[in-house]
């Protein structure tokens, strides 16, 4: 069922449509396939404002788990977080519903426009090897900057020269 056909949910406008001129700049990652919605603000006068916010909505999240993939090289698993399934539609209804909340106080005088789509990365729809629909119960390995601790990573950096010098030896 489409969005634009299932019952309840509306037509989602985009910053585009919203006649705003500009193109902010909002930080997302989009490995987490977010959805962004933007609010800007009319001045007293009816003008574009400096005045913006943005709120994002992650479809999916890093677990902390990394897997050795069917390349042989180690993966960051990511997996679906509660908004994964949510149309963009709804997700929409609920930010429009939350405005109140989520937006900062302005100026007297100047007036909030929006919610409106900014931007929208799908989420992955088949199992790979960085996205699983469950988390995976263990990890195949820990990025060394979080297994060592500052002593031991003193002793580890002897030991990892020593075999590598080693190992240069035996091949000269």
């Amino acid at each position: 069922m489409s969005e634009s056909s299932a019952p309840g949910l509306v037509h989602v406008p985009t910053l585009s449509e919203s006649g705003y001129s500009k193109y902010p700049y909002v930080y997302t990652d989009k490995k987490n396939a977010p959805v962004t919605f933007f609010w800007w603000a009319k001045s007293p006068k009816g003008r574009e404002s400096k005045y913006w916010q943005a709120f994002t909505f992650d479809r999916i999240r890093y677990c902390n788990k990394i897997k050795k993939g069917s390349d042989q090289y180690f993966h960051e698993v990511y997996v679906p977080t509660n908004n994964y399934h949510r149309p963009t539609a709804e997700l929409f209804e609920n930010v429009r519903q939350r405005s109140y909340a989520l937006l900062s106080h302005l100026p007297k005088g100047y007036e909030w426009q929006g919610p409106f789509l900014l931007d929208e990365v799908e989420p992955p729809s088949v199992e790979s090897d960085d996205f699983k629909f469950n988390e995976p119960t263990t990890s195949d390995g820990i990025q060394l900057a979080y297994a060592l601790s500052l002593d031991q990573k003193g002793a580890f950096a002897i030991k990892l020269a020593q075999r590598v010098l080693a190992n240069r030896g035996a091949f000269a």
